[in-house]
């Protein structure tokens, strides 16, 4: 599980902010004022360090912002106020792994930490990886990326990145870090760990090196180990299995991610599918068709929700038989509802467009296990009693299948059924967690955690009021009636013979 997001001069957000999340994070706020660029670090970092494979620029490795689950523009843009002398950094806290994803050196209870900084070159144009931050726990290690030493060309790939520990804390911090998993290996842990504090007795500021985005290795190749018992290069391999372990955690944890945006597409009558593998319903729906075909034990539970929901239709996925035109239009694939009343099939096109806005929701939600999902207002083109109905979803999606929700939402019904399922006991208060996102007098944005009680209530006042609107306008406030002309003249006269 994602346990804590950090952000600093992303777009609103100026300066540095570290948000905590939990099994179901509700983000509320006022339009523009950046909740959505919360979600958006989670699937920047995604995009950004998921296409590693066949990747030729591992020396340069580059910051997606404009890829397949947002597009944010260039780096100026992005960028809080423009300001292309400002780093811009996205940091990651994920939790224990479930048992069946190994991730080196984290324990049951441990955290393991990620951050990636980036800068713009003003005379090349282009953005930069300046620094790396790892950790596990609370032992975090900032690494700047630096030049490489002589005599470091790799051999195979013609091409390492380098990456110096500077500050003394770092370095203390690195030394706690590996202390902390070598202890735990008595047979070699202390040999390797004084070993360690030798090397970098010589190197003064450890110098490790790596690939992309990451160090993976002390640097160690003209330097031999007073004890024989092992080589440099065992050294390093240890060494840089614990440092890289952080990493393998993180990439695990977003490889896991679905996004899932404020518009999904309309919906059409029949969809062209390939041999991929599809692992979400895609960032604007279009996919769930697929997805229903490729998993089909989802379509009961699907159907089992379309009911709770009380949509009177039943879902159906089949591939169209096109032997004649198979060739040249490729494997198409249609999706039926079948209305529960009468008995009529019609697609999705046929019918309100609320359901396809649904849809996809329902799907992503129930897809799979121990997964990331986030969703930008789920409630759009759906009535206000299905919105509370929503709540149960991610409730269950949380619950049964262990997946972590992130919505952003401006909905009253969702929040006010969470709280009822607090107050009933169905629900933990510490497995929820409500962000109110606002910008101060200046324009950076914040973001407050709200926290919730036992019962359900609010222990932090909601800003604003929680949703005063509706207040206002059942019970409005008083004004003074307008004055009539002839009082008005009639006072004017008074103010005048007093005056006399």
């Amino acid at each position: 599980m994602i346990e804590q997001l950090v952000v600093e001069n992303l777009k609103a957000f100026g300066g540095r902010h570290e948000i905590e999340l939990a099994p179901i994070t509700l983000v509320y706020g006022p339009n523009s004022a950046g909740k959505s660029s919360l979600l958006q670090v989670l699937a920047i970092l995604k995009q950004t360090l998921e296409p590693r494979a066949g990747r030729s620029d591992i020396d340069r490795p580059p910051l997606n912002l404009r890829g397949n689950l947002v597009d944010l523009g260039s780096f100026g843009a992005a960028i809080y106020r423009h300001d292309l002398t400002q780093h811009l950094s996205f940091g990651v806290q994920v939790s224990t792994p479930p048992p069946d994803r190994g991730r080196p050196h984290l324990r049951a209870g441990q955290s393991g930490y990620v951050e990636l900084s980036f800068g713009f070159d003003q005379k090349t144009h282009a953005v930069t990886h300046a620094k790396v931050t790892v950790g596990i726990d609370e032992h975090h290690v900032r690494f700047r990326s630096t030049r490489p030493p002589a005599s470091s060309v790799d051999p195979i790939t013609g091409t390492e990145r380098f990456f110096r520990v500077d500050r003394k804390s770092d370095v203390a911090s690195l030394d706690a870090l590996l202390a902390g998993v070598l202890g735990r290996y008595p047979s070699d842990g202390q040999v390797l760990l004084d070993a360690y504090r030798q090397l970098m007795a010589v190197q003064g500021k450890p110098l490790f090196y790596g690939r992309e985005f990451f160090p993976s290795s002390p640097w160690a190749r003209d330097w031999r180990p007073p004890d024989t018992s092992f080589t440099s290069s065992w050294l390093s391999y240890r060494i840089g299995d614990i440092v890289y372990g952080p990493a393998v955690a993180v990439i695990s944890e977003l490889s896991q991610l679905a996004y899932l945006g404020p518009l999904r597409a309309a919906p059409t009558r029949f969809q062209a599918r390939s041999g991929a593998v599809y692992s979400s319903v895609g960032a604007r729906g279009e996919d769930t068709p697929l997805v229903l075909l490729q998993e089909k034990e989802l379509i009961k539970p699907v159907n089992r929700w379309l009911s709770i929901l009380g949509i009177h239709y039943t879902l159906e996925v089949a591939p169209v038989e096109t032997d004649a035109i198979g060739l040249e239009i490729g494997d198409l694939v249609v999706t039926r509802l079948i209305d529960s009343r009468s008995g009529i099939a019609v697609t999705p096109q046929d019918v309100g467009f609320g359901i396809s806005q649904l849809l996809p929701v329902v799907v992503q939600s129930l897809a799979g296990n121990d997964r990331t999902i986030c969703v930008e207002q789920p409630e759009i083109h759906i009535h206000p009693r299905l919105q509370a109905e929503i709540a149960d979803l991610f409730i269950e999606a949380a619950e049964k299948h262990r997946n972590q929700m992130i919505i952003e939402t401006h909905s009253e019904q969702l929040m006010l059924r969470l709280q009822r399922r607090i107050r009933d006991g169905t629900l933990s208060p510490e497995k929820v967690c409500v962000l109110y996102v606002d910008s101060d007098d200046t324009g950076v944005a914040t973001a407050q955690r709200l926290q919730l009680s036992k019962s359900g209530r609010f222990e932090d006042e909601w800003p604003n009021g929680f949703f005063a609107e509706r207040l206002d306008e059942l019970l409005p406030r008083s004004a003074p009636p307008p004055a009539r002309r002839g009082n008005a003249k009639r006072s004017r006269q008074s103010a005048q013979g007093s005056q006399q």
